[in-house]
C-alpha cells in the first residue's frame, strides 16, 4: 500500500456525511444529512482479485478510497453526486511522516 499512497495524488474531492433525524414539529421525525467534512482523496475502481473478499459486493459500484483523514464510523461519502457506504475498516499506512487511510466504499442504491 505504501507504493500506492506514495505515487497517487489526492485529486478527488468528497464530502463526509453524517445521518440523523430532527423533529418535524408534529410529533414525528424527518431524516437529516449533514456535511461534516470535505476532504481530498484518491479513488480507484476495484478490480476482480484485488481485495474483493473484503469488499463483499459487486464491482461496478465498488471503489478504493485513500485519504489523509480517517472517516468516522457510521458516516457515508458523497462523490460525484452519489452516496457511498464505507464497507471496510480503515487501513492506516505511514509514508514519509504522513498517514494515509485506505477504505473500500460501495454505492448506496437510493
Amino acid at each position: 500500500m505504501s507504493d500506492m499512497a506514495n505515487t497517487k495524488r489526492l485529486t478527488e474531492t468528497v464530502e463526509v456525511l453524517s445521518h440523523g433525524t430532527e423533529s418535524d414539529g408534529y410529533g414525528g421525525y424527518v431524516p437529516t444529512v449533514t456535511v461534516v467534512d470535505t476532504i481530498k482523496v484518491y479513488i480507484e475502481q476495484m478490480q476482480a482479485g484485488k481485495d474483493i473478499e473484503q469488499a463483499q459486493i459487486t464491482l461496478p459500484a465498488t471503489y478504493r478510497m485513500i485519504s489523509r483523514k480517517d472517516v468516522g464510523a457510521g458516516n457515508t461519502i458523497r462523490w460525484r453526486g452519489k452516496e457511498y457506504a464505507i464497507t471496510s475498516t480503515p487501513q492506516a499506512d505511514h509514508v514519509r511522516r504522513t498517514r494515509y487511510y485506505h477504505f473500500t466504499m460501495h454505492a448506496i442504491n437510493k
